[in-house]
């Protein structure tokens, strides 16, 4: 921002970092293409762009945020304007290799001196606070939040990466300790906020952010360190020295080739092995992979300070058993009970955080702990003064017999709707009725009898008002949301909608305002979903139970693969991994009921599991997809897949 009020482009390091770093790999993808001309051009502006980092580098050897077309430095740690230190252009410079060994150390010298930057063993973007905001720093800009020192798991990944070409291994262990913290609790949440030190979503049962995952990745890629060329690879192996030996289980990707990497001994390398035999392109370093050279399955056996060389057979992982169709294992109904509920209250006219509130007049709601007939709804929606008995509801709540901010629930008396903030009572036609405004609603402490998964139906006598495009709660006890328990409510508008923890259904009811209608929604686990207006069944859906019958399909699928030696398919990785998502959850059941694994809060367990399961289901799901759509294909692996796929198909009852 200049003197007058304009702005004007200034010079960013981090922008001069990843272009180099980018045109690194892109030089060596046009020689790959055969493309020298354009590995040329991209090699002089890599150059130019290098030539550049001096003037936006300190005596100190760290690298400034910014630099003014008029020469002023933003970013000088100490400086009297400016004076924070810019972590994430330092951190990136180290991990991407922008910098030499030697101006890598001092970076890191540097920030290591400056406690603020790490305040809970993550690195955070800038400290102290930045001073050249475009706007003030409070609310999403106050220090320690977003942009302005928060916490990046991406950013993490990279300091991670910085931390092993710099031999710094307790920082990289002590943030992987920190980040697998908030994994237990299943908090993997992104950005953090409090320097690093608390999720930005506190009030999710469970957070899960495509970023976070950079940092577990940067603790693997770290310890031996990538640089990829257009005909070669470049290990240089960064171990811990109390490692004496070390095995990667799983094979890295280099083009078409499988390489399993290993460690013995400790200190420079001695010695390599492939496949057990001798490999001389080495220093005390590196190790470089020329690719022609390479074997399609490559056991690279690295030995270091003069460990004796000797063959590490890299041992076969154990078979993936997959349960036969009709095994337990696939009945998704104990796996429903264990996990449902949310410790929510019951809430009659507002969600869990008291928004989304009924506008209008509402006589009389209550639950039953089983799906009603239609028969059985008509004749409820035929009397709305109908006795609490035949047939028994779980909770009856009459609203027309509001009294010292209460309503009662004959049915459990114990458990009457209680009144948050002002709901009044009215005489409408026919009698009484509570009268919401929007200043309130009832609740309903949480309570095991009306924590329903199998089976319920909702239902209310409502006289809505005209309401907004994102509709108004009727019966709600679910984190909003979040499909972690049942709601009847109005989304959109005036329309109808119910939601369980397998599924929803809604219909354009289009309830008018100032008239009483009788709105009902039904479940069963196994009979699907039902709405009602009136008496009068509107729609229907299917519950996600289902997905235990196409769980069972795709595990025999993929035991039908793996029979004819297509397990390492597309295809039958992916049949694999719905299947394993099932059997992590059923595992971690099995652990926590045996007192071997902490459990989380009811409504973070609860949304865990349903993570396991959606994951399974939207990989079953994508995978029936992939076969519809071989129908249409002539390609003969195309068509023997489809034919294997419908041969898992269940028999019909």
């Amino acid at each position: 921002k200049r003197p007058d009020g304009t702005y004007d482009k200034a010079y960013l390091a981090g922008l001069s970092v990843t272009t180099i770093a980018a045109l690194d790999r892109l030089i060596e993808l046009e020689k790959l293409a055969g493309r020298a001309d354009k590995a040329a051009l991209y090699a002089e502006r890599r150059d130019l762009a290098r030539k550049g980092l001096p003037a936006l580098t300190t005596d100190e050897g760290y690298l400034i945020k910014s630099l003014d077309p008029d020469g002023t430095r933003h970013g000088v740690y100490g400086a009297p304007q400016h004076g924070y230190f810019e972590a994430v252009c330092n951190h990136d410079a180290i991990a991407f290799r922008v910098v030499d060994d030697a101006q890598s150390r001092r970076i890191y010298d540097a920030m290591a001196a400056i406690p603020g930057l790490r305040p809970h063993d993550l690195i955070i973007t800038n400290y102290p606070s930045l001073d050249d905001l475009y706007t003030e720093p409070k609310g999403l800009w106050e220090f320690g939040r977003w942009v302005n020192g928060g916490h990046w798991t991406t950013c993490e990944a990279r300091m991670i990466m910085a931390y092993y070409r710099v031999g710094k291994f307790e920082d990289a262990r002590r943030s992987m300790e920190k980040m697998l913290d908030y994994g237990r609790r299943f908090r993997l949440d992104n950005p953090l906020v409090d320097f690093g030190g608390d999720v930005y979503q506190p009030h999710e049962p469970i957070n899960c952010v495509y970023d976070a995952w950079g940092a577990p990745l940067a603790m693997l890629r770290g310890l031996f360190e990538y640089l990829y060329s257009a005909d070669s690879l470049t290990l240089i192996p960064h171990i811990p020295p109390g490692i004496t030996r070390l095995e990667q289980r799983f094979p890295v990707r280099f083009g078409d080739k499988q390489v399993h990497l290993a460690t013995l001994g400790t200190g420079p390398i001695s010695a390599v092995l492939i496949n057990g035999k001798p490999w001389n392109e080495w220093d005390d370093a590196s190790i470089t992979l020329p690719y022609d050279g390479l074997p399609d399955r490559a056991r690279l056996v690295i030995c270091r300070g003069g460990a004796e060389p000797r063959v590490i057979r890299v041992p076969r992982p154990a078979p993936f058993v997959v349960p036969t169709p009709e095994a337990p294992f696939w009945d998704l109904g104990d796996l429903s009970a264990s996990n449902a509920g949310n410790g929510r209250p019951l809430r009659l006219g507002a969600d869990s955080k008291g928004a989304s509130r009924f506008l209008g007049d509402m006589r009389r709601a209550r639950i039953f702990s089983r799906a009603l007939s239609a028969d059985e709804s008509a004749d409820l929606a035929a009397d709305p003064g109908g006795p609490s008995t035949d047939p028994a509801p779980v909770a009856d709540h009459f609203m027309d017999r509001l009294a010292d901010g209460a309503c009662p629930n004959p049915v459990h008396p114990d458990l009457p709707a209680k009144v948050v903030g002002t709901v009044e009572t009215v005489s409408v036609d026919g009698g009484k009725a509570a009268r919401f405004t929007g200043d309130g609603y009832f609740e309903v402490p949480s309570d095991p009898r009306i924590n329903l998964t199998r089976a319920y139906t909702l239902e209310a006598w409502i006289c809505p008002d005209e309401l907004p495009d994102s509709g108004a709660r009727i019966i709600d006890r679910v984190t909003a949301g979040v499909d972690d328990g049942y709601l009847l409510d109005t989304h959109p508008g005036n329309s109808l909608r119910l939601i369980t923890e397998q599924g929803s259904i809604g219909y354009g009811a289009d309830l008018k305002p100032g008239v009483w209608v009788h709105v009902a929604g039904t479940f069963d686990a196994r009979e699907g979903l039902a709405l009602y207006l009136d008496g009068r069944q509107v729609t229907s859906g299917t519950a996600k139970t289902r997905v235990a019958t196409d769980l069972a399909r795709v595990g025999q699928f993929y035991r039908r693969l793996k029979t004819a030696d297509l397990e390492d398919t597309f295809e039958g990785q992916q049949a694999r991994l719905a299947v394993a998502h099932l059997a992590a959850l059923r595992e971690r059941v099995s652990l926590i009921r045996e007192g071997r694994l902490p459990a989380l809060p009811d409504a973070s367990e609860s949304a865990a599991a349903r993570g396991y399961l959606e994951a399974a289901t939207r990989l079953a799901t994508g995978l029936e997809k992939m076969m519809k759509d071989y129908e249409q294909s002539a390609d003969p692996r195309k068509r023997r897949l489809l034919r294997i796929w419908n041969e898992s198909a269940p028999p019909r009852s």
